[in-house]
């Protein structure tokens, strides 16, 4: 039987990975893992095979838990602006256990405060002194999407410095650039087998090929493996991620040895084969330019410094819009400060309006919802009511971004002050 899953290990629940037994805090002991074998169906993420790395300081451990070292789970992350760390949305937010099905899973609400995230630039997580950095925010995908959709940013409170770890850059313009070549190197805090505790040590394995990239003229992903669920906005890689590689990256081989890494995207999930961690997909980052370039936007204001250059290209993509009827991230986002949705997947800068009255601009409609109206694109609104008048029964919440509520012409859902939502999704590493 096949099974796709999340890759992020839980050290104190059974639930939070599944068929991942609980340990207590991560060995600082290496295992040598299993060599490749041939892809199954399941999914897992430690850097299975890898050797133990003290240097890519930029590759970093993320804890979740009260204090730093001290954590209830475990991912990994990568270091793109001095205090902006790229991960996968499912460790921080719920997602679901078990076979990953993309037509219908979805992500839960937040895990646990933003400011519970805690990350360091050291070898190991089983540590509470060195190099250790709260988050104070986290920045999530819009929509409630999983499969192509599982990437979040961690801003953190302070700047890891320069002579500690040189931030990475993500591809920004398309990773089927031949430069950059088709082999990765994976670099996360995983274990070395599916039922392995050895998680917590950064582990480094080259030389993984690029399995499969949809729509490639030269890659493109076959039938069979896109019944493992792959998104358009993601990619294969052959064996070698396991659980708490969840949020690791795949960096282009030919540019790790270099001063300037390039990192082509962060691992969601894989598949396992027995006792081997197979085949890894991972989140492309050229498909989230706009949603990176914003991340870097708010940690370089938050940190007081200049956006790095390679969040300056040539499209600024709907994050940068703040206009009535842009697309939009979070509330902040948007001149209005509302940033909403009919369907929990496309979000626009909206307005409050008033249904009986349109008063929203032309080209627009108003919403009616149980605390009044929201302004929506024509573009968004319903096409086939149901026999009762509503096009469908979805929560919203209130402007507050603390209650919610029925609304009567579709779903909105509002993303105000940072508050998070649902998203679709298959079985997660």
């Amino acid at each position: 039987m096949r099974l796709i899953r999340l890759t992020r290990r839980s050290l104190c629940s059974v639930g939070f990975l599944v068929s991942a037994s609980c340990g207590s805090e991560p060995s600082q002991e290496q295992h040598e893992g299993p060599q490749e074998h041939e892809r199954t169906g399941t999914v897992a993420s430690p850097i299975q095979g890898g050797a133990t790395s003290a240097v890519y300081r930029f590759a970093v451990g993320i804890c979740a838990g009260l204090t730093p070292g001290r954590c209830d789970r475990i991912c990994s992350g990568t270091l793109i602006t001095p205090n902006l760390v790229l991960t996968s949305r499912h460790c921080v937010d719920v997602a679901p256990t078990g076979t990953i099905d993309c037509a219908t899973a979805t992500f839960g609400g937040p895990q646990t405060q933003d400011t519970q995230y805690w990350v360091t630039t050291d070898s190991t997580v089983a540590q509470t002194a060195s190099s250790w950095y709260q988050t104070s925010r986290v920045i999530r995908t819009p929509g409630t999407k999983l499969c192509g959709h599982d990437l979040a940013m961690l801003v953190l409170s302070s700047k890891v410095p320069a002579s500690e770890a040189v931030p990475v850059t993500p591809v920004m313009g398309t990773m089927l650039d031949s430069s950059f070549g088709n082999t990765i190197a994976a670099i996360g805090f995983g274990s070395t087998s599916p039922t392995g505790t050895d998680y917590g040590v950064r582990r480094v394995r080259e030389q993984i090929p690029i399995h499969c990239i949809p729509g490639s003229p030269t890659q493109d992903c076959t039938s069979a493996d896109r019944a493992f669920g792959l998104d358009d906005a993601e990619f294969m890689i052959g064996n070698g991620a396991c659980f708490g590689d969840s949020g690791s990256s795949a960096f282009a081989q030919n540019t790790i040895a270099t001063r300037q890494p390039y990192t082509f995207g962060v691992l969601s999930r894989a598949l396992e084969a027995g006792s081997v961690c197979a085949a890894g997909i991972y989140t492309r980052s050229d498909r989230w330019q706009g949603f990176l370039a914003y991340g870097a936007s708010q940690a370089s204001q938050a940190g007081e410094y200049a956006a790095p250059q390679w969040s300056n290209y040539e499209d600024p993509g709907p994050f940068a819009a703040r206009a009535l009827g842009s697309t939009c991230y979070e509330s902040q986002g948007c001149d209005s400060n509302v940033c909403g949705s009919l369907d929990a997947a496309h979000y626009f800068c909206s307005q409050a309006c008033e249904p009986s009255s349109s008063t929203c601009a032309q080209g627009f409609f108003c919403a009616a919802t149980a605390g009044g109206g929201l302004c929506f694109p024509d573009s968004q609104r319903p096409q086939t009511p149901s026999d009762d008048g509503c096009s469908c029964i979805v929560g919203r919440r209130s402007l507050s971004g603390l209650s919610t509520a029925l609304i009567a012409l579709g779903v909105v859902f509002l993303r105000k002050n940072r508050t998070r939502r649902l998203a679709r999704d298959r079985t997660l590493l």
